[in-house]
């Protein structure tokens, strides 16, 4: 039987996942993505994202069809590493980018689907929560922008490199998070509230930075966050034992004991001014009586004038 390739083939995009690839083919093929998919081989109304998706088709069926190699097929799909204990990769779509969308509707990038992602890599625009038209909507805070565009980069940078251990600590950001913020409870890095995405990455710069020091400042501001922790991590009660010490001690974030002394008590002002001090009536003696006078009516000369002034 000869495969005859597809009529229309729209090239695929750069970093654009091969699902978003699908369902552009179908729609200028004139027909539904599931037609499409049964087509080309695939089983299911959903179209591939991932190398376990494509165990089922025939690669090869697909390639002719599309003209497409199939190392091209492979680098359209997501990467997932396995026993990472942190979700990073969505299994849908949360978030977009005004501008891309706009020039290729229904396009989606890969990197849109990874939870560190806040800015599209092809314009570099910034990405917004699924459902929204304008980022006017989701305005957040330039501080808390700035600690998750750092928690961003360290999620990407330990999800590459694959260590459990590291998986396993980042991990323990949301989970301290949502037992200090309980509106923070059903948040998490692939959230669709730009506001409490930020907060969670911002939580992992915290969390890779000054982790005591951070959950140390939530708890002396809340003082039933120590008995949550405890119940929510039962098997950590030395570590939370050094944070009640660390938030009942002074910490360097907070004002100095000296300059703390200095706002409540202010220094008085120095008599100087208005007095001369030992060194000037010294010099007034020595002025008076000569270089060569005693010592002793040097000193006698100068307590009188430095009684005179005091008078």
């Amino acid at each position: 039987m000869t495969i005859r390739p597809l009529p229309r083939r729209p090239p695929p995009l750069q970093d654009e996942l091969l699902s978003s690839w699908v369902t552009r083919l179908a729609a200028a093929n004139y027909c539904s993505a599931p037609e499409l998919l049964g087509y080309l081989g695939f089983s299911g109304d959903k179209p591939p994202e991932t190398s376990h998706d494509l165990r089922r088709a025939n690669i090869e069926r697909f390639g002719a069809l599309t003209h497409l190699p199939s190392s091209d097929i492979q680098g359209m799909l997501l990467v997932h590493r396995a026993g990472f204990p942190v979700e990073c990769v969505s299994c849908s779509d949360f978030q977009y980018c005004p501008t891309c969308t706009q020039k290729v509707p229904g396009i989606s990038l890969r990197h849109w689907r990874y939870a560190w992602s806040m800015t599209c890599k092809s314009c570099g625009t910034g990405l917004l929560p699924l459902g929204t038209a304008s980022s006017e909507e989701f305005q957040v805070p330039l501080r808390l922008e700035a600690r998750a565009s750092k928690g961003a980069g360290w999620l990407e940078q330990m999800y590459w490199r694959g260590s459990q251990q590291v998986g396993r600590q980042l991990d323990l950001a949301p989970q301290v998070v949502r037992v200090l913020a309980p509106e923070l409870r059903h948040a998490g890095f692939c959230s669709k509230s730009r506001q409490n995405r930020y907060a969670m990455l911002a939580a992992v710069n915290l969390l890779m930075t000054r982790p005591l020091v951070a959950v140390s400042i939530a708890m002396r501001r809340d003082p039933t966050a120590r008995d949550r922790l405890r119940m929510a991590f039962p098997g950590q009660r030395n570590l939370l034992d050094q944070l009640v010490h660390l938030s009942c001690s002074p910490s360097s974030h907070e004002p100095d004991d000296r300059k703390t002394q200095k706002a409540r008590f202010p220094a008085r002002k120095s008599d100087n001014t208005t007095k001369p001090d030992f060194l000037t009536v010294a010099k007034i003696a020595i002025e008076q009586l000569g270089v060569n006078a005693d010592r002793a009516e040097l000193l006698r000369c100068a307590d009188r004038t430095l009684e005179k002034s005091r008078r």
